[in-house]
C-alpha cells in the first residue's frame, strides 16, 4: 500500500477503532461471496442477458476493491509486514502450483 493510503487506513482505524474495521471487513468479504453467488446464478439462468451479467461483474469489481481495502486495513490493525504477508503467500501459491497438473513442454 502506498503512503497515502497507510495515512488514511490507520486514521480511519483511529477514528472509528479495530474493532469496528474488522466487523467491516467482515461484511466486505461478505457482499463479495454474495456478488460472486449472484453472478453464478445470472450465469446459470440468464447468460444471455448480457446487461445483468455486466452488472454482476461491476458488483464484483467494486466489492473486490472494498475486500482489497479492508485487508490492508487488517494489516495494519494486526501489524503483519509486507514480508510477511509475501511470504505467507508465496507459500500458498507454491502449494497451488503443486496441486495443478504437471504442464508438458
Amino acid at each position: 500500500m502506498n503512503k497515502r493510503d497507510r495515512k488514511i487506513f490507520a486514521s480511519a482505524i483511529g477514528v472509528f477503532g479495530s474493532d469496528e474495521q474488522t466487523r467491516v471487513a467482515q461484511e466486505e468479504c461478505a457482499e463479495l461471496i454474495k456478488a460472486l453467488s449472484k453472478y453464478h446464478r445470472v450465469i446459470t439462468y440468464q447468460s444471455n442477458d448480457k446487461r445483468k451479467v455486466q452488472r454482476c461483474l461491476n458488483n464484483i469489481r467494486e466489492e473486490m476493491v472494498d475486500v482489497s481495502i479492508m485487508l490492508d486495513q487488517l494489516q495494519l490493525i494486526f501489524d503483519f509486514t509486507k514480508a510477511e504477508l509475501d511470504e505467507a503467500r508465496e507459500m500458498k501459491v507454491r502449494r497451488l502450483e503443486e496441486r495443478l497438473p504437471l504442464e508438458e513442454e
